[in-house]
């Protein structure tokens, strides 16, 4: 996303910060995340507490462009982040996908990489490995 400003052309707009989904349903989450982006990477972000699933996860998708994907499994009954992943990576196949998930079952972290999670991250969170991951898929040096 960063580019050098040596190449831009003189009334070029500044290159856009990174711009982020986040689901999150717990009313701490949402926010904390979103701060956590804009102050460590400078990602611009929209949080969504998505208790409709996958629809409503679409719409807000359409709403606007967005570089990433950050949802965590507290906002959907069991289950249904498997079917926001499968869902999102079938209409949206390049948009990164990060999921912060609390607690699993076992085979949960491998069944949504395959269904096109880029990344899981379990809670507690790795502060590091969340900002890898953003960094390696939104392309921040």
């Amino acid at each position: 996303m960063h580019s050098d400003p040596s190449l831009q052309l003189e009334n070029s707009p500044p290159p856009l910060e990174p711009f982020a989904l986040i689901i999150a349903g717990r009313e701490d989450l949402g926010p904390f995340f979103s701060a956590f982006l804009e102050k460590l990477l400078g990602c611009r972000s929209n949080v969504v507490g998505a208790y409709g699933g996958l629809e409503e996860v679409l719409t807000a998708l359409s709403q606007d462009r967005y570089d990433l994907l950050l949802v965590t499994n507290n906002s959907l009954v069991p289950g249904q982040i498997q079917e926001v992943v499968s869902g999102v990576r079938s209409a949206y196949p390049s948009l990164p996908i990060i999921v912060v998930a609390g607690f699993t079952e076992p085979g949960f972290i491998s069944d949504l990489v395959q269904r096109g999670a880029d990344e899981v991250i379990p809670l507690p969170f790795d502060a590091g490995q969340l900002i890898a991951a953003v960094k390696w898929h939104c392309h921040i040096e």
